[in-house]
C-alpha cells in the first residue's frame, strides 16, 4: 500500500516538474510581448485631421509595432515646438508652417518630417443667411471672422483673396483677435458676415446659425502638405527603429480610415470627440473623406510641401525656401 502511495506521489511530482517550467516559459514570453516602448507625441489642439493618429492609438496599431503612445496637448504651438527642441517630447503633430517660422531664426535647428498627416487645410468659409451662388467678390466690404496672422488657414485665405483681386483688410475686413474657442460663439451671436471654420465646428455652426459652406479654403484640386509629424534629427538618428515603428503604426491608422465608411469611423473615433453629436461627426468625416483631406500614404508629398512654401513666400510669411530631411 505504501509503495503504491509512493509511486502515485512520485508521479505527481514528475507531472508538476513538467507543467510548471512550461507555464513559466509561456509567462515570460507573454511579458516580453507586452513590453512596449513609451513614445510621447504632442499636439497643440484636438483636430479631426488627426483622426488617423487617434484611430491608430485606439485600435492598437501602435501596440502591434511595440509602442505605447503618450499623447499630450500643449498650451500653444510655440510651447510645443520648444518642448520638441528640448527633448521633452519625442514627436510633434502639427502644421509645417511652425517649422518654417522656426527656421527664420538665426542658427535655428532643422526639423525632420517623419510622415504626412493631411493634404488639405480642412477649413471652410461659411456664409450667413445666403441663398445665392458664392462669388469671391461677395466678400468686398464684408466682415469675416478669421484667424490670427501666421495661422495656415489665414495664410491660405488671404492668398485666395489676392488671387481673386481682393486685398485683405483693404477690401475685406478680417476679425483676427478672437481665440479659436470663441469663434463659434461670436458668429452665432451675430458677429461677422462670414467665418472660417474647421470640422466638426463647421457642421455645428451650419446647424445652429442657418449658414452654409460658401468656399473651401484650399487650392482647388491641388494638394499641399498641411499637417505633418515632425521630430529632431537627433531623435531620428538615435531612434531609427522607434521612428519606423511609429510610421508603420500611423500608416495602419491612415489605411484603416481610408478603407472604412464614415459610419464605421464615427463608431471607432467618437470617444476622442465626446461632446460632439454623432450626426455632426458623420457629416464632418464624410466631407473630409470626399475632399481628400487624408492622404493614402505617410510619405511626404514633396510637391505639396514646395507649394505650401511658395504660398508662404509669396505672402511674405517666410523669406526663403527650405529643404527638409525625411
Amino acid at each position: 500500500m505504501q509503495n503504491s502511495i509512493h509511486r502515485i506521489t512520485l508521479f505527481f511530482l514528475l507531472l508538476l516538474l513538467i507543467i510548471f517550467p512550461a507555464c513559466g516559459k509561456n509567462r515570460i514570453d507573454t511579458d516580453r510581448n507586452t513590453d512596449l516602448t513609451e513614445l510621447k507625441i504632442t499636439q497643440t489642439h484636438e483636430s479631426l485631421l488627426y483622426l488617423p493618429l487617434y484611430l491608430a492609438i485606439d485600435l492598437d496599431f501602435f501596440k502591434e509595432e511595440g509602442l505605447s503612445i503618450l499623447l499630450e496637448t500643449s498650451a500653444s504651438k510655440e510651447k510645443a515646438l520648444q518642448n520638441l527642441l528640448a527633448a521633452n517630447t519625442s514627436l510633434l503633430i502639427g502644421s509645417p508652417v511652425s517649422a518654417f517660422y522656426h527656421l527664420q531664426q538665426e542658427n535655428a535647428e532643422h526639423l525632420v518630417f517623419l510622415a504626412q498627416a493631411a493634404s488639405k487645410s480642412g477649413y471652410y468659409l461659411l456664409a450667413r443667411n445666403s441663398t445665392t451662388p458664392f462669388s469671391w467678390q461677395d466678400l468686398k466690404g464684408k466682415n469675416v471672422i478669421g484667424h490670427t496672422t501666421g495661422e495656415l488657414s489665414q495664410i491660405i485665405f488671404e492668398y485666395l483673396l489676392r488671387k481673386n483681386n481682393l486685398q485683405p483688410i483693404l477690401n475685406v475686413h478680417i476679425i483676427q483677435n478672437l481665440p479659436l474657442h470663441l469663434v463659434e460663439g461670436a458668429f452665432l451671436s451675430g458677429t461677422g458676415h462670414y467665418v472660417l471654420a474647421t470640422e466638426p465646428q463647421a457642421s455645428l455652426i451650419e446647424k445652429k446659425a442657418n449658414s452654409h459652406v460658401a468656399a473651401v479654403i484650399d487650392l482647388s484640386s491641388e494638394n499641399i502638405v498641411t499637417e505633418v509629424i515632425m521630430t529632431t534629427p537627433e531623435f531620428r538618428d538615435n531612434n531609427p527603429l522607434i521612428c519606423q515603428s511609429f510610421v508603420n503604426g500611423y500608416q495602419k491608422g491612415l489605411t484603416w480610415l481610408n478603407e472604412h465608411s464614415p459610419e464605421e469611423i464615427v463608431d471607432a473615433g467618437k470617444k476622442f470627440f465626446p461632446t460632439e453629436n454623432d450626426l455632426v461627426l458623420l457629416r464632418a468625416i464624410s466631407r473630409y473623406k470626399t475632399m481628400g483631406c487624408w492622404p493614402f500614404s505617410t510619405n511626404i508629398d514633396s510637391q505639396g510641401l514646395q507649394k505650401l512654401q511658395d504660398i508662404m513666400l509669396e505672402s511674405k510669411e517666410i523669406n526663403s525656401l527650405y529643404l527638409f530631411e525625411k
